[in-house]
């Protein structure tokens, strides 16, 4: 059963919570939805860059406000936060290390992104927070 309120929800959120129920998930690959297990699913990694230089920057001024040493130190560790709470938030079971799974997000600094290698479903979540993907 899949009771989702009275609340409007898109064709992914229904899908998704149907598929659940079963222990399913989907992916669309190529313009197709293909239904399969969660561990499955959890193999079949995609990687993209997310421009982040606006939101790890702004957060310590967005100039060189300390010195060029320390406003890097600051925007890694702006960085760092959002790497952690991305990992905590968005399918902690997917990330390398504690959730032992094979994705992995780092931060490049030179191009200001997050480089994200994780399921399409993933990318959907983090896609909504921070733009599309590139």
């Amino acid at each position: 059963s899949f009771n989702p309120g009275n609340k409007p929800l898109t064709a992914r959120t229904v899908l998704r919570g149907l598929l659940q129920s079963q222990q399913l998930t989907f992916v669309v690959k190529d313009n197709l939805i293909q239904v399969m297990t969660l561990d499955k699913a959890r193999t079949l990694l995609v990687t993209k860059a997310y421009y982040l230089g606006d939101i790890v920057s702004g957060l310590n001024g967005g100039s060189l406000r300390f010195g060029t040493l320390l406003d890097y130190e600051q925007t890694k560790k702006n960085a760092d936060m959002l790497v952690d709470a991305i990992k905590m938030q968005v399918d902690p079971y997917v990330w390398k290390g504690e959730g032992g799974g094979p994705g992995s997000i780092t931060f490049h600094f030179p191009s200001m992104s997050l480089i994200v290698r994780a399921p399409t479903e993933v990318h959907f979540t983090l896609g909504k927070s921070f733009g599309a993907g590139r």
